[in-house]
């Protein structure tokens, strides 16, 4: 069983937030070729941290992995999540190297929107603000590095951490084009997906962050790598048997 302690929910305005037990994904859609992103760039801004450096494995926008490995994993999870950054810090290198590295599994990062934002006492919008800019530096192959550097120098959420300014100095520090980082962002390309995101997680039963599927099985909450490990070589049993 999980740990309430490993989950970010919430109850406000959506209603009473629960558990929900397996939930299957009917479709996903697969993404086409696999673009290498350019050589990881770092530049040093005042006031941000850098994160530990990952080798993420074909890179394409928020997907890493061999599209066609025979596990697929989804996260729909929010970067202004304590529990979305324990597990990107501690759970997902293990993941990646054991698992995407090899071409087992295909990870895809899904935001949720602007989840934590809703239960703001103000209008806030910080959690859709780091999930358009993340997809803004995906654009330019750098979803992952822009993800890291949120995780890395993420606060207490709605506190105002997530402003434009910030955003901007994310994108100088991982050597991005900001002048179309920022067009990006000025015009709300990536609105729409984010708020997509966040439809499509509500459909899949999505009630905190961070939630995984693994091939259709629902995972809640930043649990151990162990029990990511058991999900995962079942699938691969799985599939292996078909």
């Amino acid at each position: 069983m999980h740990s309430k302690g490993s989950l970010h929910l919430r109850t406000g305005s959506l209603g009473k937030l629960g558990m929900a037990g397996v939930v299957l994904i009917a479709a996903w859609s697969m993404f086409g070729c696999v673009t290498a992103p350019p050589s990881p760039t770092w530049v040093d801004v005042p006031g941000v941290h850098r994160p530990e450096p990952k080798a993420y494995p074909e890179q394409n926008d928020n997907a890493i992995g061999d599209p066609h490995a025979p596990v697929r994993m989804d996260e729909y999870g929010d970067f202004q999540c304590i529990y979305c950054r324990q597990f990107a810090l501690n759970t997902e290198p293990q993941i990646i190297n054991s698992y995407v590295v090899t071409g087992k599994v295909y990870f895809v990062f899904h935001s949720m929107g602007n989840f934590l934002s809703h239960f703001s006492t103000t209008v806030d919008t910080e959690s859709e603000d780091a999930a358009m800019a993340a997809y803004a530096a995906g654009d330019q192959h750098r979803f992952w590095q822009y993800h890291d550097v949120l995780f890395a120098n993420q606060k207490r959420e709605n506190s105002g951490w997530v402003s434009r300014s910030a955003l901007d100095a994310f994108a100088r520090a991982i050597g991005i084009d900001l002048k179309r980082f920022n067009a990006e962002l000025s015009s709300g390309t990536y609105r729409a997906r984010v708020m997509r995101d966040e439809t499509d997680g509500t459909r899949l039963g999505v009630k905190g962050t961070p939630t995984f599927f693994v091939n259709g099985r629902k995972i809640v909450g930043a649990q151990s790598f162990a029990l990511f490990r058991a999900a995962i070589d079942s699938a691969l049993a799985a599939e292996r048997s078909n």
